[in-house]
């Protein structure tokens, strides 16, 4: 569907399910998070982001708004990055970080948390 029925569609039932306050919106089309926050602005988005062309300021001029989390692929992550996001008032959580190595050297840059498929991994 359109951005603006798939937003619909989620909302309601986050609504019906009574756990907007415990949610993150996350996604890679600045579409559907543009449509989120029409119907609620206070709901938490999460701007996830996959290439190096989309960049902070890009994507926060698309969007029309800074996001609440700022979630690029680990890879993207430099302490620049994270230092620009923090600025922002942004959180950084990098995804997908599967390797204990990899989330002790953003844990180290200073990211504000990570998404992992294997949180027992986790230092």
């Amino acid at each position: 569907p359109l951005p603006e029925v798939y937003a619909q569609l989620v909302y309601d039932q986050l609504v019906e399910l009574d756990v907007l306050d415990r949610v993150i919106i996350q996604s890679f089309d600045p579409s559907t998070l543009i449509a989120m926050r029409e119907l609620d602005p206070g709901i938490s988005l999460a701007m996830l982001v996959y290439e190096e062309s989309q960049t902070v300021e890009r994507m926060t001029d698309i969007l029309g708004f800074t996001p609440d989390i700022w979630s690029p692929n680990y890879s993207l992550v430099t302490p620049l990055l994270v230092d620009k996001a923090q600025q922002q008032g942004m959180e950084l959580i990098p995804w997908t970080v599967n390797n204990r190595s990899q989330m002790v050297r953003l844990l180290e840059m200073g990211v504000d948390g990570i998404i992992t498929d294997y949180p027992n991994r986790a230092p």
